[in-house]
């Protein structure tokens, strides 16, 4: 991912521009069965100095990295369209349309660095992984919050810049958040965290040695902080990973409720086919449908068969079933929104599988409220605000001394 970055970098800094044309043109299709081709590419051909060369957007890295869409694929391009093409100019032969570092390469990065220093703190630090009491009757390792903090805030992290940086095609501005997430967001948020913890453990301003009921104070102060930054870190993980989720369930709601007010009108399937995705996990099938409609003179065309925003996966079965209903070429029944034509669906029902992923997906956003619930607790609670009101005293008296 670093090389991915690197190579990026250097394309936006080094590779110059010059006059191309475009030679096939590819259009994204989510019913091609190669993957490539679900994608979309634009092959073009330039010359530098004279000699003719050819190149593919996008190109082809390693891993398998997700990426953004690239500006020029939304483009109605076709064969012998001139097009502006970036190449090195080391090696002309290397190009691309778009000189850009791959903003999703950082979602990586974020994700793994906790795992490096995992690795790091086995080999040279392992009494920092052992668990020790760290206050307050709670065990953490090493009785530090610095790594269980830095690991729960990258990993949802992580998920949230990767989700958001594939919606957006300014590739700029999610690198520039990319960046700044594991070199100065996330380690920022965790040393502000640490000092916030470290300060109940500070000596007192004055030369007094402490006594057993300052320490036993202090180290009671301690313990609430660290409660309190860890179940807010806890919480952020939880609710962070389950929303993704759970956004989309009720948003499904919302618009099987807005579809009450659809109109119907007939369309006719243009395609339809069942793409068959397997992993570790096993196998799952999503049907894919499109269709068109028309609304007084205007012609509209969509894939959406539900509500929703995410694509569920299906039994073979119940996918058999459902492009049964929607074969290339039969006339259909469309639903569209009155108000905006374009937002239409096949099926305005209640999905049975959206009604099991809203009782599967109830009892995590349950315990989500609950997290919530009792980190708010805790920051309200009597312990923490008298020791912010302590530290507030503290603050005040070290200022009116100076």
């Amino acid at each position: 991912m670093c090389w991915i970055v690197s190579t990026g970098l250097i394309q936006v800094f080094t590779f110059v521009p010059v006059e191309g044309e475009v030679s096939e043109f590819l259009a994204p299709d989510p019913f091609a069965q190669a993957e490539e081709h679900r994608g979309g590419w634009i092959r073009y051909r330039y010359s530098v100095e004279g000699i003719p060369y050819q190149g593919t957007c996008p190109p082809a890295y390693s891993f398998g990295m997700p990426r953004q869409p690239f500006a020029q694929h939304a483009m109605d391009l076709e064969a012998g369209d001139s097009i502006r093409v970036f190449h090195d100019p080391g090696d002309p032969s290397v190009s691309t349309l778009e000189p850009r570092v791959e903003a999703t390469a950082f979602m990586f990065i974020t994700f793994t660095l906790p795992f490096l220093l995992l690795g790091w703190l086995t080999f040279s630090q392992p009494e920092a992984l052992r668990l020790q009491d760290a206050g307050g009757g709670m065990m953490l390792a090493g009785g530090n919050i610095s790594f269980v903090t830095y690991a729960l805030l990258s990993a949802v992290g992580s998920f949230a810049f990767g989700f958001a940086a594939l919606q957006s095609s300014d590739w700029k501005t999610a690198t520039l958040i990319g960046a700044l997430l594991p070199s100065v967001i996330i380690p920022g948020t965790v040393i502000l965290l640490r000092r916030w913890v470290d300060r109940a453990n500070a000596e007192p301003s004055d030369r007094k040695l402490p006594s057993d009921e300052d320490s036993a104070s202090r180290a009671e102060k301690a313990g609430v902080k660290k409660q309190v930054v860890v179940w807010m870190c806890v919480t952020l993980f939880w609710c962070g990973i389950t929303g993704l989720f759970a956004t989309d369930v009720f948003i499904y709601w919302v618009e099987l409720a807005q579809g009450k007010n659809y109109v119907q009108t007939g369309g006719e399937i243009i395609r339809s086919k069942i793409h068959v995705s397997s992993s570790s996990d096993g196998t799952s099938y999503t049907v894919l449908v499109e269709y068109g409609y028309k609304v007084g003179d205007e012609a509209y065309v969509s894939d959406r068969i539900t509500f929703g925003r995410m694509k569920v996966g299906l039994s073979r079965k119940r996918a058999n079933e459902q492009i049964g209903q929607f074969p290339t070429g039969e006339q259909v029944p469309v639903f569209y929104d009155p108000e905006d034509p374009q937002q239409a669906v096949l099926i305005r029902n209640v999905s049975p599988m959206r009604i099991w992923l809203t009782v599967f997906i109830t009892p995590f956003v349950l315990i989500g409220g609950y997290m919530i619930w009792n980190t708010l607790g805790l920051l309200m609670g009597k312990n923490t605000i008298k020791l912010l009101q302590d530290e507030n005293v503290r603050d005040d008296i070290h200022t009116t001394s100076g």
